[in-house]
């Protein structure tokens, strides 16, 4: 068996051995994946917030230490969410208690995605006493979105209890405009807990206090869909999820009277909820959720396939038995990290190519390729890598050439232009490079180019922002390389195959 096979071979169990958190995010960067949420174990040892882990397949994780730095000792941190940016990482989180501060939302901001994560800017308003689970949204159009939870307190707008707006964001650190309700509690499952008393808001007394919360927003299939959390997160805890055709809404809640997708189940997990949605081999989703085993206080982390349809996410059973690990891309290569052959090598046709620094650059003027060797497959596929211009200025270029039967196509970042241009049967074609608010595009920053083939069409996104879609790249096995003009650098090329 080789090394690809055996990795997909492989098979693990939940909940995720050594790590205890609950609203767990997960983050893939640079062919990698940083888990963040929640803290339910001791104080870190370093003094800061948040503990992060990083993991090259989603099943064994490394503690990192906290990823934010602590403001506030004596307040709780709760629920982060990274957004990565134009070479910076945006953590959205809360902090405060319950009963009588109530809790803050805040943006964070690192240039790793480890940190340290330092407070910039305070999301909720004055008059938001409690607002949580931050969640982003960056469309595929170029618009930011963020998600949270509030309050509901007013005496004549029941249900009373927390809920989930959205806001649309001019840039991570600024709003665009006013938040909109996405959901408020509906059925019997969202009750948190009847005849509550609230120190937080004068102790006031509500007959039924309800939660949905935990707002995990997704776009599929043309559609949004925002996964949700409701009840009590100490009994009676479940997830649904709400659909909508726009990212502002309006939202249907798609379980509400059907009765949530993952709930307590006895002698498995109690309390499962606030999920997460990652694509560990570009193609499959999983779910990263959190729940406690059986007379365990702490939370841990919980792993499920999903698909989503018409009708909204469909997922697996949620086991505790050996079941196959989340597929990885079908080859991966990472500067200085991928060890030569493993999975796959580099046919240098032209150019000076060396890996220095975690990068596979291109040095020094004229054009450059590199193909990848070792590739057989044929039909749909998905692929991804990162590149970036190193030197301050000049007139470098730098992507990926396609070669499909006897069709050649070429994605092409330009640093002079400011733009991105393909060329091939689907083409030419021309775009310019997405920004969100005031600031300019950071060439000298790794930004993610992706592309997905499916009957010889593509689509290219930016960042995770549309760049091209239906272009003609040709039919046959494809073979794929990377394209540099002057100095460019290159990191994490993942290739999945979308049948595998």
């Amino acid at each position: 068996m080789n090394d690809a096979a055996a990795t997909q071979a492989r098979t693990f169990a939940n909940p995720i051995r050594g790590v205890a958190l609950g609203d767990p995010f997960v983050l893939r960067d640079r062919g990698r994946f940083y888990l963040y949420g929640t803290n339910d174990g001791p104080p870190l040892a370093d003094g800061r917030a948040i503990p992060v882990y990083r993991s090259d397949d989603l099943i064994e994780w490394e503690f990192l230490g906290g990823a934010l730095a602590m403001s506030d000792p004596a307040a709780d941190h709760w629920a982060p969410e990274v957004l990565p940016w134009n070479g910076r990482y945006y953590m959205v989180v809360s902090f405060g208690d319950v009963v009588h501060r109530g809790h803050a939302l805040w943006v964070a901001v690192a240039d790793r995605p480890v940190g340290p994560f330092e407070l910039r800017a305070r999301v909720n308003g004055p008059d938001e006493r409690f607002s949580i689970d931050g969640s982003w949204l960056l469309d595929e159009d170029g618009r930011l979105y963020l998600f949270r939870c509030l309050d509901f307190v007013a005496e004549d707008d029941p249900p009373h209890g927390t809920g989930i707006v959205v806001q649309p964001m001019e840039h991570p650190l600024g709003p665009a405009g006013p938040s909109s309700v996405v959901l408020r509690a509906g059925a019997p499952w969202h009750l948190f807990e009847a005849d509550r008393e609230m120190p937080l808001y004068g102790g006031r007394r509500f007959a039924e206090w309800t939660t949905v919360e935990g707002p995990a927003p997704v776009r599929r299939n043309g559609r949004y869909y925002c996964g949700y959390s409701g009840g009590n997160y100490t009994g009676h805890y479940g997830t649904g999820e709400a659909a909508a055709d726009t990212p502002l809404g309006p939202y249907r809640d798609l379980r509400g009277l059907e009765g949530p997708l993952f709930a307590t189940t006895p002698g498995l997990v109690e309390g499962p909820g606030h999920f997460s949605v990652v694509r560990p081999d570009l193609v499959h989703d999983w779910i990263v959720l959190h729940g406690r085993t059986p007379g365990e206080g702490v939370r841990r982390v919980w792993l499920c396939p999903a698909t989503w349809g018409d009708g909204g996410v469909s997922i697996g059973a949620l086991t505790d038995r050996p079941q196959p690990s989340p597929p990885l891309p079908t080859d991966l290569y990472r500067a200085g990290v991928t060890a030569p052959g493993s999975l796959g090598s580099w046919d240098f046709e032209s150019g000076r190519w060396a890996e220095d620094g975690g990068e596979l650059r291109h040095e020094g003027r004229g054009p450059g390729r590199a193909w990848r060797a070792g590739l057989e497959f044929e039909g749909d596929w998905a692929l991804e890598f990162y590149l970036r211009f190193p030197s301050a200025g000049g007139h470098d270029r730098g992507g990926l050439v396609l070669r499909c039967g006897d069709a050649e196509s070429t994605v092409v970042v330009d640093r002079a232009l400011g733009r991105a241009a393909f060329r091939g049967p689907g083409g030419p074609a021309v775009a310019k490079l997405p920004t969100l608010g005031p600031e300019p595009f950071d060439m000298r920053a790794f930004h993610a180019v992706a592309l997905t083939c499916r009957g010889g069409v593509v689509s290219v996104h930016l960042d995770r922002v549309r760049l091209f879609s239906a272009l003609a790249v040709g039919d046959g096995p494809p073979r794929i390389g990377l394209l540099a003009d002057g100095e460019v650098a290159f990191d994490a090329l993942s290739i999945t195959p979308a049948a595998s």
